[in-house]
């Protein structure tokens, strides 16, 4: 039972300190739009989508985000493309929370 609480103590700061962020490129598929597809919203907190590549910080492991993300929007693996890890994203960026609150409004 401890080494449990041991083990979930530090996936809990592993979350904080390097957050999943997920990468989604419409590779032959033009851009969809987020606001079409409400139930994306579930997935975590979109970090930008508004290119034809998208950031999404989740809490779900990519297995459950990839199969989540196609269920909603119907998409396949041929049209889209999604990886772990935010190549020229930066969640560290000081108002990058911010930034995307201000979208939302």
């Amino acid at each position: 039972m401890f080494k449990k609480k041991i083990f979930n103590a530090i996936n809990k700061i592993d979350n904080v300190l390097v957050p999943k962020i997920y990468q989604v490129k419409f590779e032959n598929n033009p851009s969809i739009k987020l606001e079409d597809y409400p139930d994306l919203y579930e997935l975590g907190e979109w970090l930008s989508y508004s290119t034809k590549s998208w950031g999404c910080h989740s809490k779900l492991n990519k297995v459950e985000f990839e199969n989540e993300f196609f269920t909603i929007t119907n998409l396949t693996e041929n049209e889209v493309k999604i990886t772990y890890g935010g190549e020229g994203m930066n969640p560290f960026f000081p108002g990058w929370r911010q930034s995307v609150n201000e979208k939302k409004d």
